[in-house]
């Protein structure tokens, strides 16, 4: 199965969605450890996401959404969280089949060791 721009543009709509849904439940968790801000630092990534991979035109391909939105992320979260984010959508693989499906689970893992954040 392959995933294609329209279908990332769709998956980034709804993600920001859903986050603007628990904004509030997302700083109450982030509070107990935390500043409080996770919700409100990941509705703001995920709206420009949205807006900024809504803006291209058909012509765009997976590759090219995935670095939209990894760039309007990081241009709209700074701390830790906006690297992290915008990493792991770079290394995100568009394709689902069973040859990359161990990649998936991986991705977060990558995003990590290649965060400028971790280099520091």
């Amino acid at each position: 199965m392959t995933i294609d721009a329209t279908t990332l543009k769709s998956i980034f709509a709804d993600i920001a969605t859903a986050i603007a849904a628990d904004r509030d439940r997302l700083c109450a968790l982030d509070g107990v450890i935390g500043d409080a801000d996770h919700g409100i630092a990941m509705e703001l990534g995920f709206n420009a996401a949205r807006d900024a991979v809504a803006a291209l035109g058909p012509e765009a391909d997976p590759t090219a959404v995935l670095n939209t939105a990894a760039k309007a992320f990081l241009n709209a979260v700074g701390a830790s969280s906006g690297p992290l984010y915008a990493t792991a959508f770079m290394c995100f693989p568009t394709r689902t089949s069973s040859k990359h499906s161990g990649r998936w689970r991986r991705v977060s893992a990558t995003g990590v060791r290649r965060s400028p954040a971790k280099r520091r």
